[in-house]
Parts: structure tokens; sequence; C-alpha cells
């Protein structure tokens, strides 16, 4: 009885180790159809990787073609034509330019004959001496300057505005409390219009004025 039980264990355990044999195959099997799999994806890499580098050249070049054609900037025709451009605006719009510049200089210089005179005007009321101005048409400048000489004062137009009224040097004497005398002057711009301006004699203001025609520079 004890040899058909030892009998029945040794065949159980020969079973098991049949059993655990036939895993162990399998698990074999499994792994290397898995090494079999990650090979053949390896080798794929591979070609990809060596058709990559291949044409990496390629690509290389090409960008460097492009970027050499987007850097070459603009040609010498295209600079030319926009240097034609701006030279074509430039003398249209230039004597526009000059025109308005010289007027701004002609009203500037209005005002400050103005400030002169009115200047001078109170230096002899101040000093209770008679101050004679001087108006230098060739040097376009004015000149003030006390009877005994303790006060001048000088204003020299600026560029492109001459003395048109009076053509000839001449001088006014401003006593002190006494009415301004009669005084024109016409100022022009080399581009521009005529300015004129006139001393009240009775305020000794003065007072913007304008020629009823045109005065032509002789």
């Amino acid at each position: 009885m004890w040899r058909g039980e030892l009998r029945e264990r040794a065949a159980g355990q020969g079973a098991n180790c049949l059993a655990r044999a036939g895993a162990l195959d399998s698990a074999s099997s499994a792994a290397s159809q898995r090494n079999e799999v990650m090979a053949v994806v390896s080798r794929a890499a591979a070609v990809r990787w060596l058709e990559v580098r291949a044409r990496l050249p390629n690509y290389i070049s090409r960008g460097l073609r492009s970027r050499r054609r987007s850097d070459s900037g603009i040609t010498l025709v295209e600079l030319l034509i926009g240097l034609t451009i701006i030279a074509l605006i430039l003398a249209i719009a230039w004597p526009n330019v000059t025109s308005g510049i010289d007027g701004i200089r002609l009203r500037t210089a209005v005002d400050n004959i103005a400030v002169f005179f009115t200047e001078a005007r109170n230096m002899s009321d101040r000093l209770q001496t008679p101050v004679q101005v001087t108006v230098l048409p060739e040097e376009d400048r004015l000149r003030a300057v006390t009877i005994d000489g303790a006060w001048h004062n000088v204003y020299d137009l600026p560029d492109r505005i001459h003395i048109l009224l009076p053509r000839e040097q001449g001088a006014v004497i401003l006593f002190p409390g006494a009415p301004a005398p009669g005084l024109r002057l016409l100022l022009e711009a080399e581009h521009g219009p005529q300015t004129g301006l006139q001393f009240n004699v009775f305020t000794g203001v003065a007072e913007k004025w304008e020629p009823d025609e045109p005065v032509s520079a002789i």
C-alpha cells in the first residue's frame, strides 16, 4: 500500500516538473521573440538614421543658400531708383520749404526790430538823453547809441533777410518824453514775402505796415 502512495507522489512530482519545464520553455520563447523584435526595431532605426544622415548635408546646403538669398539685400538698380525718387521729392518740395523758413525768419526779424526800437525809446526816457537810431541797409543792421555814448545797441538781421526800405542809410533821434519820429521799414526775404513796420508818432509803438504795391529790390 505504501508503495502505491509513493508511486502516486512520484507521478505528481513528475507532472509538476513537466509543467514547470513547459512554462520555462514558453517564457524563454517569449523572451527570444522580444529580443528578435528589438533587434528588428534597432536595425530599422539604424537604417533610418543612416538615411537622415545622408540627407543632412543637402538640408544644410539648402538652408545656407536660402539664407544667402535673404541676406543679399537690395540691388544696385533698386538703390538707384530709390535715390531718384527721393531726389524728385526734394526738388518739388524744396521751394516751399525754403519759402516757409524765410517767412518764419521774416516775422522773427520784424518782432525783434520792434523790441529794438522799444528798448531804445525806454533807454532815452530812463537816461534822459537823446538816442540816435541808424538804419544801415547795405549791412542789414540797425544801431542805437546815446548822444554821450554811454549806451549802445546793435541788431543784425537774420540770414536771407534784407532791408528793402529805406534804400539808403538814415537815422532818427529819439528824445526823452517826445513823440516818436515817423519811420517805416520794409524787410524782404530772398524766397518769400515782404513785410514792413512803422512807428506810431503818438504812442511810439511799432505797428505792422504793408506797402500798397510790392517794392522791387534795385
